[in-house]
């Protein structure tokens, strides 16, 4: 992930400035997203009803994660997935797990934040 990236998320999780605003008020960034007309299966299981092996997703992620890397708003299609609380499939280049450790991360910066 880009220092860009890395920093729009951290004024995401703590909820300040403009940038999530306009996320949460604007979704016209989907219309730039890179994965916009891609196959969902990249990002999401094909077989919901049938167990993915590891490798599959591994792979399977990867792939999806190549397209996130190409995209101009990858930052905005993050900051949606957390203050959504998406957590399956890849979203801003991160896996469900990459999500939830991000989100473990910044909550002690949060609380020492709020509690200042």
């Amino acid at each position: 992930m880009t220092n860009e990236c890395t920093d729009r998320l951290k004024t995401t999780l703590t909820c300040e400035g403009e940038f999530m605003q306009d996320v949460m008020s604007n979704e016209r960034w989907r219309e730039d997203a890179a994965c916009k007309g891609t196959h969902g299966y990249l990002f999401y299981p094909a077989r919901p009803l049938e167990r993915e092996t590891r490798p599959e997703k591994r792979q399977r992620e990867l792939q999806a994660k190549r397209v996130c890397a190409r995209c101009s708003v990858r930052a905005e299609c993050l900051a949606w997935a957390i203050s959504h609380e998406e957590m399956s499939g890849v979203w801003g280049g991160t896996t469900e797990l990459e999500r939830r450790t991000l989100l473990r991360q910044a909550q002690p910066q949060s609380a020492s934040r709020n509690a200042s």
